[in-house]
């Protein structure tokens, strides 16, 4: 398998490359945006659209990634249609459950997502499968095609690669409470209706203008729900689960994730040093442990937000003996299995991976 990096002016040049190989495209929203108005996307077979890309320690608006491999030898891929029903997602997933490594992209607002993950899980589970991936999908927290599959784009979609590769993750994060814990008093789904029984955007705002003195209104929230997301301690991992707040109608929080009533939660702040440490932690795990594999990295736009390309400095500076370059992407969300049960959907984090490829 390799992994190759594509500036945009060198993108159309490369759809014309790997002719005995299997390729996916992951593309930045703004080359994914541009390439979907063209002729040229008929000649895609897959491609998924991420925030900005990730090469040699710098984040990318206008660029690509290319994974390309021998099919059957070295990988297999399958794009999922989430509308589908189960049995027939096994019969397209089934050729994958020979590899032992699973990279995986899902649409991020697709009200699919949780019961496919829930899937995968009963399906994986007497399996010995390492699963890293994304939930993908535009910078705006809207929902829009994030996918092209020959030709065609597509939302409500997932696709799952399957390599021989093994992969080795580390997480990151460094989040610290701003406020709480706060009471959801009043939910559904992934709807905050009321916390402390008043409506949860007067809750919410409330605390950011007497903290850091915001003015935060429902046009304005996307300038601060990425910095200053919502936060849930998680006993079993000793830290607090990250919870992006994406839209409001002035009263209720519309979220990424499921939010029972009578959850504890915090509102979270960045902590720039705390992230620093977090991931030269985990760089050096890595490091230490796959000194001579390469370094494929999953990191949440949240923190891109905050930090800029100083996490990624950081990581190739520890790696700095590594022989091959830095390559990934940001993300809405970060999806593995390593160290946890089952299949995990986290927010705020960065997945720092070790990945043999060419």
């Amino acid at each position: 398998m390799k992994i190759k990096f594509i500036p945009f002016s060198k993108f159309i040049k490369n759809l014309n490359l790997y002719k005995n190989e299997e390729r996916v495209y992951i593309l930045s929203s703004e080359l994914f945006n541009k390439i979907t108005k063209t002729k040229h996307k008929i000649k895609i077979k897959y491609a998924v659209k991420v925030p900005c890309v990730i090469y040699n320690g710098k984040i990318y608006y206008h660029a690509g990634l290319v994974i390309s491999f021998k099919k059957k030898l070295e990988g297999d891929i399958c794009f999922i249609d989430l509308k589908y029903k189960h049995e027939k997602l096994y019969e397209n997933i089934e050729s994958l459950l020979s590899f032992p490594t699973w990279i995986i992209f899902i649409d991020a607002f697709s009200k699919y997502m949780y019961d496919f993950i829930d899937y995968l899980n009963n399906l994986i589970e007497t399996k010995k499968i390492n699963i890293v991936g994304a939930a993908i999908g535009d910078i705006d927290f809207k929902q829009a095609p994030c996918f092209i599959y020959k030709g065609k784009t597509y939302k409500d979609a997932a696709l799952i690669l399957g390599i021989k590769q093994n992969i080795d993750i580390e997480i990151a994060k460094g989040w610290e409470p701003l406020y709480g814990p706060l009471v959801v008093t009043q939910s559904k789904n992934n709807v905050i209706l009321e916390i402390n029984g008043e409506p949860a955007f007067n809750v919410y705002k409330y605390i950011l203008k007497t903290k850091l003195n915001f003015d935060i209104n429902k046009k304005n929230l996307k300038k601060f729900m990425l910095k200053y997301p919502f936060g849930v301690i998680s006993l079993s991992e000793d830290s607090y689960s990250i919870i992006y707040p994406i839209h409001t109608n002035g009263k209720k929080i519309t979220t990424l994730s499921k939010i029972p009533i009578y959850t504890n939660l915090f509102i979270m702040k960045p902590n720039e040093s705390a992230f620093l440490k977090s991931i030269s932690e985990a760089s050096f795990k890595l490091y230490e442990k796959n000194k001579k594999n390469n370094i494929l990295v999953f990191s949440a736009l949240s923190r891109g937000k905050v930090l800029k390309n100083k996490e990624l400095e950081r990581i190739k500076k520890i790696n700095k003996d590594f022989p091959k370059k830095i390559f990934g992407f940001c993300t809405i969300g970060e999806i593995t299995n390593i160290g946890f049960n089952n299949i995990k959907l986290i927010f705020g984090s960065n997945l720092v991976g070790a990945l043999k490829y060419e």
